[in-house]
């Protein structure tokens, strides 16, 4: 939900939501596991790219109509929009490994890195590699049943989506070529990725570029 902080709590972050013990009337309320009364918070920084506007631009602008000029000013704010997206998504990405270090601009125009450390992610190591010579369907099917569990165990949402990088969705594809769907487990590819026993797996192949190193 929307914080109406300019702070966030790690409380609010890290606290897994489970089921808890019922309460006799009269006793004393149950406190949620993992809530502590510590004071540490993370500060968001905003994004606010800006885009020149020279003085050739606003005398082009005078040739147009007024829908010509919603139009230019559309384009510019897209570009804007995108740009906070783009870097939304690479700090999402980097934040996937546990911390997140991102340059972030001081007031005299120097620039430092931003650091949050979230912990260890949680991680799962399957028994058998997809590219295996005995893998089959099936052991991908029991690996994304282990991995819903797991982020289930870890107070995770319900609403679980595997991502697949390039090597990992092509394993993952030879196999589904090689398996004949039974009522078991069953196994579709489409436009929107690959499923197996109702697991969709969406390929992700998109590069995210550092603003400073690339």
């Amino acid at each position: 939900p929307q914080s109406g902080l300019p702070v966030i709590g790690r409380d609010e972050i890290n606290t897994v939501v489970q089921a808890m013990p019922l309460r006799q009337r009269g006793a004393g309320s149950i406190s949620i596991p993992g809530s502590s009364g510590a004071m540490d918070f993370f500060e968001p920084f905003p994004i606010n790219p800006d885009t020149f506007v020279g003085a050739h631009d606003l005398n082009n602008l005078k040739l147009l109509g007024q829908s010509g000029k919603e139009a230019w000013a559309r384009g510019k704010t897209d570009v804007l929009r995108r740009t906070i997206r783009a870097t939304t998504e690479a700090m999402a990405a980097k934040a996937l490994s546990g911390s997140l270090i991102w340059p972030v601009l001081l007031e005299g125009g120097t620039y430092e890195n931003y650091q949050v450390d979230f912990g260890a992610p949680v991680a799962y190591v399957p028994a058998k590699l997809f590219t295996a010579g005995d893998a089959t369907i099936k052991d991908v099917f029991a690996v994304l049943n282990d991995m819903a569990e797991l982020l289930q165990d870890n107070g995770y949402g319900s609403e679980i989506e595997f991502w697949a990088g390039k090597a990992v969705y092509g394993a993952v594809l030879a196999l589904a070529d090689n398996h004949k769907s039974t009522a078991k487990i069953r196994v579709e590819v489409t436009a929107q990725g690959i499923n197996i026993g109702d697991y969709l797996i969406k390929r992700r192949t998109e590069k995210n570029r550092h603003p400073h190193t690339g």
